[in-house]
């Protein structure tokens, strides 16, 4: 948010025009790590004062961890010259009471509330998520205060996974293998995924895909298979996914071949496991 600038009459003179409250709305971006808002006050109305708080966080941003915190006292604000109270507020109607002066102090959110601050920067880490107001109050009865602020928010990137040569044609022949499954030779389907669980251990959809080929031919090492399957799925980042694809083909066996052995034991396995992640988010 650059910068915004704004007049707040003294308490009592407010009551002739002009006003001694206002607010912006702060919707940290996806992914925000800490935000910032620097503020500066002058005398006079209409005076814009610039602070450079994006540029400053720029040159500070360690790409790995952030800001450290010995790097903060290098953030500056122009010295500022009247005081002013800035609440930090996480709910729309606390908001209004308090803007309309129903209450002289809201409830707030402590890491981003000072009062009586002339100028500085401040640094929000425990509200990054969702819309929160900066509530702005002239305390003085009397003298008016310009009030100029800027917001900034360090945003994560997330890094694409770059994936090695060997976890790539792992991949290759796990498709294939499925790709077997799919046309009916099962033999293959073995030997394929048997080649990407040799290339990548992690591959849980490769042993799925050899569980499932035991399932259908009634061996009776299924149920030993789909626990290893379930060993690694449980490892991967999207467990969830995993276990919905795994019941779904077994659905789709049982829908083309009938009924098969140990086949609702295996589902009822894999959906209890499928109900812990619900549970769990």
């Amino acid at each position: 948010m650059t910068n915004q600038s704004f007049y707040l009459n003294g308490g009592t003179r407010a009551f002739f025009g002009g006003k001694s409250r206002t607010y912006l709305l702060i919707s940290p971006p996806p992914n925000t790590i800490e935000w910032y808002y620097a503020i500066t006050t002058t005398q006079n109305e209409h005076q814009n004062v610039s602070i450079g708080l994006a540029t400053q966080l720029m040159k500070l941003v360690d790409p790995t961890q952030g800001i450290a915190s010995t790097a903060l006292s290098s953030l500056i604000a122009p010295t500022g010259s009247g005081a002013c109270d800035i609440y930090l507020i996480n709910n729309q109607q606390m908001l209004n009471k308090f803007i309309s002066k129903e209450y002289q102090t809201p409830s707030y959110v402590v890491s981003g509330t000072r009062e009586n601050f002339k100028h500085g920067v401040v640094p929000v880490r425990d509200a990054i998520k969702g819309n929160y107001f900066l509530a702005f109050r002239n305390p003085s009865g009397s003298e008016g205060i310009n009030v100029n602020v800027e917001v900034a928010a360090i945003v994560a990137e997330p890094s694409k996974v770059q994936k090695s040569s060997t976890q790539q044609k792992a991949e290759l022949y796990g498709n294939l293998g499925w790709k077997s499954y799919q046309a009916g030779d099962l033999d293959k389907c073995l030997e394929l995924s048997r080649k990407a669980l040799a290339l990548d251990s992690s591959l849980c959809w490769a042993q799925c895909n050899i569980a499932l080929v035991y399932l259908v031919t009634s061996k009776p090492e299924a149920l030993d298979e789909y626990i290893k399957a379930l060993d690694l799925v449980k490892k991967s980042q999207h467990v969830r996914n995993y276990l919905a694809a795994a019941i779904k083909d077994i659905n789709d066996a049982q829908q083309s071949k009938g009924d098969i052995k140990d086949a609702e034991l295996i589902k009822s396995l894999l959906s209890e496991e499928y109900k812990k992640t619900v549970l769990n988010n």
